[in-house]
């Protein structure tokens, strides 16, 4: 289910990136992935073990795929 989210992130990433030259949204919003997908291994790993590492990958994907969309959709706008 993250590697969905992350090929799906890469068309919005790109039009941020090519179309609207932005790649400081860009940067923002891998740091912000970052960050996120450490906060949620550290909490969810001690308890969940190898499934907590994977819904963290899903979630923080997810989460980047979606400010990623709702950003490009904004801008077209």
């Amino acid at each position: 289910l993250g590697f969905i989210f992350f090929f799906a992130g890469t068309v919005p990433s790109a039009i941020i990136l090519y179309y609207f030259g932005k790649s400081q949204v860009t940067f923002f919003i891998t740091a912000l992935r970052l960050v996120v997908f450490a906060a949620l291994l550290y909490f969810l790993v001690p308890k969940m073990q190898a499934v907590g590492a994977a819904v963290s990958y899903s979630l923080a994907e997810g989460v980047t795929f979606l400010l990623l969309a709702i950003y490009s959709l904004w801008r077209l706008k």
